[in-house]
Order: structure tokens, then sequence, then C-alpha cells
């Protein structure tokens, strides 16, 4: 911890983080890549170490993140970007260390319909649905059983403003009926 000042007004500067993330992306040919995501390395929750004026001490974990696992591919079809990735989520999470197991397959497809205008859809089957604290929970997930989503995004040089339609799968869950929710994103592509 780094404190600027000898006055009774102290200022922190830091970085606090509570995960670690790695992300790999293989070229296979001009048209087709694979992709490995793992997310939540380390749960850093529960080593972080806090500091006052009379001692160090360290603070048992409040809050845990289960593990992201991630391979996908995408293929280059026509004018149409294609994806297919499969999702293992798996571990403790929350303050009071419940398990989970999810699985899930993804497929999408993207197209160009100017040199701007993007449109997108995907869906969202779960595989696996497990909690420790609820069991097996794949066979109460409303109807449909799956998520969609439809997108439109705008390009302009390297930045891309996404807007996206979509069922909330785990408020669909809770009211046990489709939910649908909704995002607005700005990135940029270097």
């Amino acid at each position: 911890m780094n404190r600027i000042g000898d006055s009774a007004e102290k200022y922190e500067f830091g970085v606090d983080f509570t995960t670690f993330d790695l992300g790999l992306i293989y070229k296979i040919n001009p048209k087709t890549s694979a992709s490995l995501v793992y997310r939540n390395i380390v749960d850093f929750w529960g080593r972080r170490i806090h500091e006052d004026e009379d001692s160090n001490y360290e603070k048992a974990a409040d809050f845990s993140s289960p593990n992201f696992l991630t391979l996908g591919v995408s293929y280059k079809y026509k004018s149409y970007n294609l994806y297919l990735d499969s999702e293992l989520l798996s571990g403790y999470y929350g303050s009071n260390k419940k398990y989970m197991k999810f699985w899930f397959i993804r497929a999408g497809a993207e197209k160009f319909l100017t040199k701007s205008l993007i449109v997108r859809s995907g869906i969202t089957y779960p595989v696996m649905a497990e909690t420790s604290s609820l069991g097996n929970i794949l066979d109460t997930i409303p109807n449909p059983k799956f998520n969609a989503a439809v997108g439109l995004g705008y390009q302009i040089k390297n930045w891309i403003l996404d807007t996206t339609l979509f069922f909330n799968p785990g408020m669909s869950y809770v009211e046990h009926k489709p939910v649908p929710g909704g995002s607005i994103s700005i990135r940029y592509n270097y």
C-alpha cells in the first residue's frame, strides 16, 4: 500500500484484483482460428493481505469465483463469420463457498451488411447445470431451454458500437419464464 503525506489525511494508490485470466488464439489457416480461455485461474480473495496502521493481517476469503474454461473455433465463410464454443464453469462461488458445475455449448454467426453495419445472432445450450445447494437444475430451466441473442453493431474505423437483445438465463431461471435482457457496448480493435 502506498501512502503519501504525513498529515492525518492519507491517500492510497494501488491495484486491487481478484482473479487472473489467460487466453490464447491460434490461426489455423486464413479462414479458421481456434481459441482457449481460462478465467479465474487464481482466486486471490483468500490470500489478500490488508495493512492497517498497527499491524498486517490476512483477511479470510470473503468471496470466491468459479473457474471458466472455454474452447472455441471460428470460421470465415463468404461474408459470414461462424463461431462455435464449449464452456465449462466449475468451482466454489460466493461468500459461503457453494460448489457449481455448468457446461454450455454456444454457436453464433455475424455478417457485415455494409462496410460498417454488422448483424449478429447466437444461441447458448446448457448441457449440464448443477449446484451444491440445488442439485441438478437442468430440468428446471424454463422453456425454450436455451438462450438466444441477436445483435447489431456499427463500426467506424477501429471503434465498434454493439447492441444486443437476449434472454437472460439467470433471471429466466429465477422467474420460471423467459426474461429478456439487453446490453450496449463500445470496443476498440487494435
